[in-house]
């Protein structure tokens, strides 16, 4: 299984930016995440991924230099929960972060999406 890792560097070396190198910063360790984009929002660093469970969600993480914390929750960003979402990119401006994905509808239909994290939450 894929596993979402990242990695700081200090000048002279790099060292895994999580307490588990293992399992990564995926929303579930034992599951696979691909398709990740990232952006800097003031001093966190945003990411965005999809992860394989019950179909492909899009989870987000935001790094404060310290720590990890999953963004909503851990909950899927998607906006049908129930559907498959793969991510296509991001944009941090200003205090925002936008990820930009693509989503099934009812029908199978790929439709473009985009959520936002505001400061506060995530918004269509």
């Amino acid at each position: 299984n894929n596993r979402v890792r990242a990695k700081s560097w200090d000048g002279s070396s790099s060292t895994f930016a999580s307490a588990d190198s293992n399992d990564g910063i995926n929303a579930t360790g034992a599951l696979s995440g691909g398709d990740v984009t990232s952006g800097l929002v003031g001093n966190k660093i945003f990411v965005a991924w999809v992860e394989n469970v019950s179909g492909y969600k899009l989870k987000a993480a935001s790094y404060d230099g310290t720590a990890w914390t999953l963004e909503n929750s851990g909950n899927a960003l998607n906006f049908d929960s129930t559907k498959s979402a793969f991510t296509a990119g991001s944009l941090a401006v200003g205090n925002h972060f936008y990820v930009c994905f693509r989503e099934q509808n009812a029908s199978s239909v790929f439709q473009t999406r985009v959520k936002a994290y505001n400061g506060s939450s995530w918004v269509l």
